[in-house]
Order: C-alpha cells, then sequence, then structure tokens
C-alpha cells in the first residue's frame, strides 16, 4: 500500500486547541506547563490542558467545556494575568 492510500484509511482524526490563540494562554488560572525545545522554543501547552485553577478534576468538575477551549464560548472565571 502506496503513502498516499494510506493516509487516506487513518482512523486517527482529531483536532486540537491551538496554544497560541486559546483564550487561556492569558489566564492567570490557566496550567502554566510549558514544553521547551532544544532550540529555545516554549510551547504553552497547560494552556490547551482540560483543567486548571478553576475547572478542577473529577469529581468536583469534568474540566474546561470544549467551547471554552476553542475559543466559541468566554469562559466564565477568566481574569488576565498581570504580566501577560
Amino acid at each position: 500500500m502506496d503513502v498516499e492510500k494510506k493516509r487516506e484509511f487513518s482512523p486517527v482524526h482529531a483536532t486540537h486547541p491551538d496554544p497560541k490563540t486559546t483564550q487561556c494562554r492569558t489566564c492567570k488560572f490557566r496550567d502554566k506547563t510549558e514544553l521547551k525545545f532544544p532550540s529555545g522554543n516554549k510551547v504553552a501547552i497547560g494552556a490547551i490542558k482540560d483543567f486548571c485553577g478553576k475547572y478542577k478534576k473529577p469529581p468536583k468538575s469534568n474540566g474546561k467545556p470544549h467551547d471554552v477551549l476553542y475559543n466559541v464560548m468566554k469562559c466564565d472565571f477568566y481574569e488576565m494575568e498581570e504580566d501577560a
């Protein structure tokens, strides 16, 4: 099977929130985990996680609504971080 046909039948199709555009990237309650590359680049992966300082893990809550992660809806708890 050549590469093109294999790509067509891949069972994995997913979209992920963009850490550069999600409203969580500047929120003071976000998970502040960063992925650091040897080149010096950093990606704020904590901003796209389902849980933060306000959206707790089960059984307290089920995490952030997908609409918040994908900027469809404004987060009720959003507060801009002072140094953002």
